[in-house]
C-alpha cells in the first residue's frame, strides 16, 4: 500500500495508530489494529493483535519508510505527535517549492507574517522559504534568542558587566569604573580615582592610593629617614605610606658600611612618595621585607649591598617614577623581581659582577636613559625586548661575557647618544628594528664583532659616527643610512675591506675621516655620497690605492665645503700608490 492509499484508508474512518488532524485521540492500544493499517510506526502483527516499533525523534513512518521532517520528494508534511507512543500523521504532500510549516502541519508555498518571527525576514527560494533573521535572533524561524555575552561577541568594556536581553544585550561598568565624560553605556570604562574625586573615606593619619576599581586608605609616616643600623627600621613598623625619602645604610660616598641583616620590619609598606636608596649595606642577602612594595614616586637605588643574592620579594613593585640604579652589589646574579614593573624613568645597570641576565625588565618599553656597563657576567640583554624607544642616551659597555644585543630587537629609536663599546665577545648586532639616533653613533673596541648587519634599517644619525678599532668588522652594515649630521670616522679596523654598505649615505655634516683600515682596498660604496661638510682625511690605508681617493674627490666636487689634508694625526703617509 503506498501513502495515499494509507491516507485514504485513514481517512475513511478505519482504525489505525494515526492520530489526524482535529481528531481528539488515535487508537489507544494495541488491540486496536484490525488490520495492516493499524500499525504504521512498525509491523502490526495480526495473529497475536500486537504491534512492534521503532520510533525515532522527530520522525514519521509511512509503509514502513520514515521520513524525517522536511525531506523531499515523495515525502508528506508529517508532524510527529510525542505524545502518543505510535503516531504518524500524515497530512498532505508539499508539492513543488512548498514546504512544510511544522507549526501548522500546513504546506506553506510563500511567505506569511506568522512564517519568521521576532523580525525575521521571510525569503521564498527554490527550495522552499528561509528566514534571515533580525540582529540578536538565530534558528529556522528566528524563534531563538541569541546570547552575546556568552558567545563573547558583546563589545563591553574589559571592567564591565554585559547582560543579555531578548535580541540584544547590556553592558555596565564595574563598580570602581565609569565611562569618560557622560558615557555610561559600559562600551569604554576607566578607572574611578576615588583619591582624586573625594570619594573615598579614608581616615586622617592615613593616605589614600588610588587602585584600579578600587582605593585603599594608607597608614602615613612621614619620610627624609636615614637608618643606619636595624633597630632604626623599627620606626616604620606598621607603615605603609612613607612620604618622603628613604634611605636606607649610608651615604654613596661615605665609605662606611651598615649591618642590616633584613628588612622585615617594612613589610606593610606599599608605597614609598620619595627616593628609596639602599646604599653601603652588609648581610643583606635578600628584601623580603619589601613584598607588599608597590611604588616609588622617585628612585630606587640599590649600591654595594654586597651580600644581596635577588630581588624576588620586590615582585609586587610596579612603578618607580625616577631612575632603576643598581651597581656594585658583587654576588647578584638577576633582577627577576623586577618583572612586574611596566614604568621607570631610566636604568642604570653597574658592576654587578654576578649578573648575568636582565630578563627582570621585560615590561619596560619606554625609558629616558639607558645605561649598561661592566657587568663583566652578561651575556643578554633579551629582558629588555619590549623596550622600543629611549629618549636619551643608551650606553653599553665592558660586559665582557656579552654576545650580541638581539634582546634589543624592537627598539626603533634612541634620542640621544647610541654607545657600544670594549666588549671583546660581541660578535653581532640585534638592533634591527633601528631607525634613528638623535645624537652620535659610537662602535668602538668590540674586539669580535663581524659586521653591523642589525643596523640595516638605521636611517639618521643626528652626531657623528664612529667606527673604530673593531679588529674582526668585516661588514659596516648600515646599509640604509643616509644621513649624518656630523663627522664620521672610520679608523683601526684591520680587516675592513671595503664600505660598499654605506651605499645610500648622501650626507655627512662634519668632517670625513677614513683612517689606518689595513685591508681597506674600494671605496665605491660612497658613490651616492654628495655632501661632506667638513674636510676630507683618507689616509694610511695601505691597501687603497690613492687613485680611488682622488676620484671621490672629484666626484664630491663642489659638495666637500672644507679641505682635502694631507696631514692627520702627525703622519703624512699617503694610501697606496696605485
Amino acid at each position: 500500500m503506498d501513502w495515499k492509499s494509507f491516507l485514504a484508508v485513514a481517512l475513511s474512518g478505519a482504525c489505525s495508530d494515526v492520530k489526524l488532524p482535529g481528531e481528539e485521540t488515535g487508537c489507544s492500544t494495541d488491540s486496536d489494529c484490525t488490520s495492516d493499517v493499524a500499525c504504521r510506526t512498525g509491523t502490526c502483527d495480526l495473529s497475536t493483535m500486537t504491534c512492534t516499533y521503532t520510533l525515532q525523534p522527530d520522525t514519521c513512518f509511512v509503509e514502513g519508510t520514515c521520513y524525517a521532517q522536511g525531506d523531499s520528494g515523495e515525502a508528506p508534511c508529517m508532524i510527529c505527535d510525542p505524545s502518543l507512543q505510535q503516531t504518524a500523521l500524515v497530512s498532505k504532500l508539499c508539492e513543488g517549492t512548498a514546504s512544510c510549516d511544522f507549526t501548522t502541519g500546513e504546506c506553506a508555498t510563500s511567505c506569511t507574517d506568522t512564517t519568521c518571527q521576532n523580525g525575521g525576514t521571510c525569503v521564498d527560494g527554490d527550495d522552499g522559504v528561509t528566514c534571515e533573521c533580525a540582529a540578536g535572533f538565530e534558528g529556522d524561524t528566528c524563534n531563538t534568542d541569541t546570547d552575546e555575552c556568552a558567545a563573547g561577541t558583546d563589545n563591553c568594556a574589559a571592567n564591565a558587566t554585559c547582560t543579555n536581553t531578548p535580541g540584544s544585550f547590556t553592558c555596565a561598568c564595574n563598580e570602581g569604573w565609569a565611562g569618560p565624560g557622560s558615557s555610561s553605556d559600559g562600551t569604554n570604562c576607566d578607572d574611578e580615582d576615588e583619591c582624586d574625586d573625594g570619594s573615598n573615606n579614608c581616615a586622617e593619619g592615613t593616605v589614600c592610593q588610588n587602585n584600579a576599581g578600587s582605593f585603599e586608605c594608607l597608614v602615613s609616616c612621614p619620610g627624609g629617614v636615614t637608618v643606619t643600623d636595624a633597630a632604626g627600621l623599627d620606626d616604620f613598623v606598621g607603615c605603609q605610606w612613607i612620604a618622603g625619602d628613604l634611605n636606607i645604610g649610608h651615604p654613596q660616598d661615605s665609605n662606611i658600611s651598615s649591618e642590616i641583616p633584613d628588612l622585615s620590619a617594612l613589610s606593610s609598606l606599599v608605597v614609598i612618595d620619595g627616593n628609596l636608596d639602599i646604599v653601603f649595606v652588609l648581610e643583606l642577602e635578600h628584601l623580603d621585607g619589601l613584598s607588599s612594595l608597590r611604588r616609588i614616586s622617585g628612585r630606587l637605588r640599590i649600591y654595594d649591598a654586597n651580600d644581596l643574592t635577588n630581588m624576588d620579594a620586590l615582585s609586587n613593585l610596579k612603578y618607580v617614577g625616577g631612575l632603576l640604579d643598581l651597581g656594585g652589589n658583587d654576588v647578584l646574579e638577576n633582577v627577576n623581581g623586577l618583572s612586574a614593573v611596566t614604568q621607570a624613568n631610566a636604568v642604570n645597570i653597574f658592576e654587578n659582577k654576578a649578573l648575568t641576565n636582565l630578563d627582570g625588565l621585560s615590561k619596560l618599553t619606554q625609558l629616558t636613559e639607558l645605561y649598561i656597563r661592566t657587568n663583566v657576567a652578561l651575556t643578554s640583554v633579551v629582558g629588555l625586548s619590549s623596550l622600543t624607544a629611549v629618549g636619551g642616551d643608551l650606553d653599553i659597555s665592558r660586559n665582557d661575557e656579552l654576545t650580541n644585543v638581539n634582546g634589543l630587537s624592537n627598539l626603533t629609536s634612541v634620542g640621544g647618544n647610541l654607545t657600544v663599546y670594549h666588549h671583546p665577545n660581541l660578535a653581532s648586532y640585534g638592533l634591527s628594528s633601528l631607525t634613528s639616533v638623535g645624537g652620535y653613533l659610537v662602535i668602538l673596541g668590540n674586539s669580535g664583532l663581524t659586521n653591523l648587519d642589525g643596523l640595516s634599517k638605521l636611517t639618521s644619525v643626528g652626531g657623528y659616527v664612529n667606527i673604530q678599532d673593531n679588529t674582526l668588522l668585516t661588514s659596516i652594515g648600515l646599509s640604509s643610512l643616509t644621513t649624518v649630521g656630523n663627522w664620521v670616522d672610520i679608523r683601526y679596523n684591520d680587516v675592513l675591506t671595503h664600505v660598499d654598505t654605506l651605499s645610500n649615505l648622501t650626507t655627512v655634516g662634519g668632517d670625513l675621516i677614513i683612517y689606518k683600515n689595513a685591508s681597506l682596498s674600494s671605496l665605491s660604496g660612497l658613490s651616492s655620497l654628495n655632501q661632506v661638510g667638513g674636510d676630507l682625511y683618507i689616509y694610511v690605508n695601505i691597501n687603497l690605492c690613492q687613485s680611488l681617493v682622488e676620484a671621490l674627490i672629484d666626484a664630491l666636487g663642489a659638495g666637500l665645503a672644507g679641505e682635502i689634508l694631507d696631514i692627520y694625526d702627525g703622519e703624512t703617509t699617503d694610501n697606496k700608490d696605485c
